[in-house]
């Protein structure tokens, strides 16, 4: 049998030992990805919106993560995208407002 590991993304409360909660999550930190023999928790963004500068590459490159909410983009399915596609908006955010969660 595979070795499971899991962090946890989102809610703070989490009880990770928990996992029957990752059907109702309402963080949607609980999702999972297999990588190889392991399992992983997928990591999710955040926008510093003092930051952002609404140059809207985000919200053009992933879409069903990020929106505009006002006149600053916001994550608002920040566990949306596999976590390569997040990681090209973080890297490529100019002003570096996308974060990952802790």
């Amino acid at each position: 049998m595979a070795e499971v590991k899991f962090f946890m993304a989102g809610n703070p409360n989490c009880a990770v030992e928990n996992m029957c909660c990752m059907v109702v999550c309402v963080w949607q930190g609980m999702k999972s990805k297999n990588e190889g023999s392991h399992r992983y928790m997928a990591r999710i963004v955040w926008v510093d919106r003092d930051e952002c500068i609404s140059c809207g590459l985000c919200v053009s490159l992933l879409p069903e993560v990020f929106r505009f909410e006002g006149d600053k983009s916001e994550a608002y399915n920040p566990a949306g995208a596999p976590e390569e596609k997040l990681r090209e908006c973080v890297d490529g955010c100019p002003v570096g407002a996308i974060h990952w969660k802790d």
